[in-house]
């Protein structure tokens, strides 16, 4: 799992991104306790689209913050049970009545 602290500059972790080949990097603090989640569609739309210098701004400034996070020991249908209910709770403090079709492909 790629991981980046969160008091690091965006621009280090974008080239960690680079190196290790992944799109997104877990956001930890010092004790390794997850904090959020960094994508580089964050990195686009939060630092380079706002012109924001990423050698001077920190991973927290933009980073996805609360994510949900699932054990190696729970099983598969509690994971789904739990994602699915906080997808539910962020449509509802969203205002949105139910869940849109979404594309799919195989």
């Amino acid at each position: 799992m790629a991981t980046a602290l969160a008091t690091e500059t965006v621009q280090a972790a974008a080239e960690r991104m680079t190196q290790q080949h992944v799109g997104a990097l877990v956001v930890v603090e010092d004790s390794g306790q997850p904090v959020g989640i960094l994508t580089d569609r964050d990195i686009v739309c939060r630092v380079l689209n706002e012109r924001r210098d990423p050698g001077t701004t920190s991973i927290r400034e933009v980073m996805s913050a609360n994510p949900v996070v699932a054990r190696d020991t729970e099983r598969i249908d509690e994971v789904v049970f739990t994602t699915f209910a906080n997808i539910s709770a962020m449509m509802a403090r969203a205002g949105t009545p139910r869940a849109r079709a979404c594309p799919c492909s195989r």
